[in-house]
């Protein structure tokens, strides 16, 4: 919406994703944008991660307000925060599936996640 682009939505079960979106995407990951030509080419690209996603919506449509902006100080220390709090949420969500690790290694992570969800209340 930000963009004021058209698109067409289509809604994919996170539990039950259909074999048609695990084709079209080689992760299966969720998001996912399929990119189509413009009325000069039909070349079509697909796209998955969210910031992957709006970058190649600002490169594809820079006269559109930006999304991305990289090297904005503010932007980047925010970028940076995302990555923490993702990367600590998802070692702590998988964690406690991991057999291997100790009891220690699992509150380790626990901590790590609500330190970083702290860093958000700052």
């Amino acid at each position: 919406h930000a963009k004021g682009l058209p698109y067409q939505e289509v809604l994919v079960s996170l539990q039950n994703k259909p074999d048609w979106y695990k084709k079209m995407v080689p992760t299966a990951l969720v998001p996912a944008v399929l990119f189509h030509g413009s009325k000069d080419t039909t070349e079509r690209k697909i796209v998955w991660e969210s910031s992957s996603i709006l970058q190649e919506l600002d490169d594809l449509f820079p006269e559109t307000p930006r999304l991305m902006r990289a090297g904005d100080p503010e932007f980047d220390q925010a970028m940076e925060m995302h990555n923490r709090l993702q990367t600590a949420g998802l070692q702590f969500a998988y964690g406690g599936r991991n057999q291997t690790l100790t009891e220690e290694e699992k509150l380790n992570r626990r901590a790590q996640f609500e330190e970083a969800l702290n860093e958000l209340d700052a």
